[in-house]
């Protein structure tokens, strides 16, 4: 398997932990059959930490720290030389670049899907289910104007607003790149 290959798997692994997070705070509806596949599908593997690491609220902390420590490890694993601390920022930073390419892969297809699919779709209702916290402060700041909605707009233009203030930075400071 090339690097190139092992890097996406990882990227993939610790967004699918993510999503389980992301479900659990968005409050998506656990009988959306694609819901509840995810759920249990991670499960086996998320269960036995909540015992460990409670969740705070709505955060799940065990598939955080499960992706937390997917990337991690990515980073031990990408960069030897480098040590534990740089590691763990450089951790975080692959965490923020997966959560913010899901923000925005989502949001894309949402959008998209609104003009195609029929809104009783599930892979649709997950995506509003899942956007919903985030859309809702922008689409109050920004009403609907004349039927358009620009909240999707701002939002795109917040994750590259982030991604120039936050995930970069992390990325330079664990002085190992990104993946």
């Amino acid at each position: 398997m090339n690097e190139q290959t092992l890097i996406i798997l990882l990227r993939v692994l610790v967004a699918i932990f993510l999503l389980r997070v992301w479900m659990q705070m968005a409050q998506t509806d656990y009988y959306n059959p694609v819901t509840n596949r995810i759920v249990r599908t991670l499960s086996p593997l998320v269960d036995p930490l909540n015992s460990i690491l409670r969740p705070v609220g709505k955060l799940n902390t065990a598939a955080l720290a499960i992706a937390l420590g997917i990337a991690v490890g990515a980073m031990a694993m990408f960069f030897p030389s480098g040590d534990p601390l740089r590691w763990a920022i450089g951790g975080l930073a692959l965490v923020v670049s997966v959560a913010l390419s899901m923000i925005f892969w989502v949001l894309l297809a949402m959008v998209i899907a609104s003009w195609l699919i029929s809104p009783q779709n599930h892979w649709y209702q997950l995506a509003m289910q899942l956007m919903q916290p985030i859309m809702t402060p922008v689409q109050r700041v920004i009403p609907n104007l004349g039927g358009l909605d620009f909240s999707p707009i701002v939002v795109f233009l917040l994750i590259q607003l982030i991604r120039a203030l936050v995930e970069k930075r992390l990325f330079l400071m664990s002085g190992l790149g990104g993946l």
